[in-house]
């Protein structure tokens, strides 16, 4: 399954309360082979989000692993995982479309560290 472009974005964007889905890929049949490979990149996104405080409860159970059933909401981040999100998960995730290592996150913290400087700023001189 593929969803239709201006969905995908929008989720992407954060402008959706679902924001990641196995479960929409597993129901509609989608190949064990793309499962697979969806679980390892939610995995990999959603160990950043976590080791990096940007959750507000545990997204996924270690020992059991992401499953069919995994479904990441807005509501489960932090506002600066909402806003990591928006800027960086979409082009971190198409990045190992067109070859990059799966576990090279530096995108995503390269996003995080702008967004930590930004609000910074912020807080130096509030608008």
């Amino acid at each position: 399954m593929t969803f239709p472009g201006a969905e995908f974005r929008r989720r992407m964007m954060g402008q959706s309360e679902t924001l990641l889905s196995i479960r929409e890929f597993s129901d509609v049949g989608e190949t064990q082979e793309r499962l697979s490979c969806l679980r390892e990149t939610y995995q990999v996104l959603c160990d950043f989000l976590e080791s990096n405080g940007l959750t507000k409860d545990i997204l996924y159970s270690k020992e059991t692993g992401i499953g069919n059933d995994f479904v990441l909401r807005k509501d489960q981040l932090t506002k600066e995982g909402s806003q990591l999100f928006q800027q960086a998960a979409y082009e971190w995730m198409r990045g190992h479309d067109f070859g990059k290592i799966l576990v090279d996150v530096s995108r995503l913290q390269r996003a995080l560290n702008e967004i930590k400087r930004v609000d910074e700023i912020k807080q130096v001189r509030p608008l």
